[in-house]
Parts: C-alpha cells; structure tokens; sequence
C-alpha cells in the first residue's frame, strides 16, 4: 500500500468530473492510504462553494458534498499539531500556509502529498520540500 496525503485539489475531483478525475478516483482503492490535515475539509467546502458560483454544480449538490467527504476512505490529523511547521515551510517557500500545512503532515509522516495545483509543486522544485511532492498526473502507482 502506498501512504499518501492528498490535497482538496484531488478531493474536489472525487465528486466533481473534470481533467484527472478518473486518476484522482484511483487514490480511494485499497492500495492506497490516505492522509490530510482537517484544514481539507474547509478547503474542500470553498472550492465546491466556487463551483456553485460559477454555476458548475448546483446548491443542493453542494450541500451533500461535505458530508460525503467525511465519508471517504482517510485519516484527518489536527491542522492545529501542523500550524508552526506549516509557517516555517511557508516562510522558506513563500507558499501559503494553508498548502503548507499538507506539507508538513507529508514531512512528519515521511510520505508524499499528491496534488494537482501545479503552481504549488513548480514552486517547491528545488527545495528539499519537492521530495514529499508529486502531481496527480505524474504519480507511477496509478498505471
């Protein structure tokens, strides 16, 4: 099995089709375990709030969306035991605590966050954070 964290940017596309959703859908199989800061949740629930005003998924959708992530096949760790280690990454990187805080969770548990927001994994490239980091679309164990 292999032990991931994933990001909202995987989780909304559990629920929501869009590019890379067949291979997020992949991640809820048993060879997979995974991992996420609670801070996911409310993550999650402002990107489906943004599909709703982009008129991409209805309300009523929405609303049935936080639940059924809670549901999902993973472990939430307290955002509270990640909140300093997430604001020194962010300090060094000049990423947002919030991307960070999966970060952190990825460092301590000495496994690799999987996302697809590419902007925040071309920043990292370089820094001793890009080995906890892979994109969804680059990660071998989905083949």
């Amino acid at each position: 099995m292999t032990a991931l964290v994933a990001d909202a940017s995987v989780c909304v596309k559990w629920f929501v089709t869009e590019e890379l959703s067949a291979e997020a859908v992949v991640l809820l199989d048993d060879r997979f375990v995974l991992h996420a800061p609670d801070l996911l949740l409310m993550e999650f629930a402002n990107a489906i709030w943004r599909k709703v005003q982009a008129g991409t998924v209805p309300a009523e959708t929405a609303r049935a969306l936080v639940p059924a992530l809670r549901l999902a096949p993973m472990t939430f760790h307290s955002g509270a035991e990640l909140t300093e280690r997430a604001l020194e990454i962010g300090l060094e990187t000049g990423r947002t605590v919030y991307g960070c805080t999966y970060l952190a969770l990825a460092e301590r548990e000495g496994i690799r966050l999987v996302t697809c927001d590419d902007r925040f994994a071309s920043a990292l490239a370089g820094t001793p954070w890009a080995q906890h980091v892979v994109r969804l679309r680059d990660l071998p164990s989905l083949e």
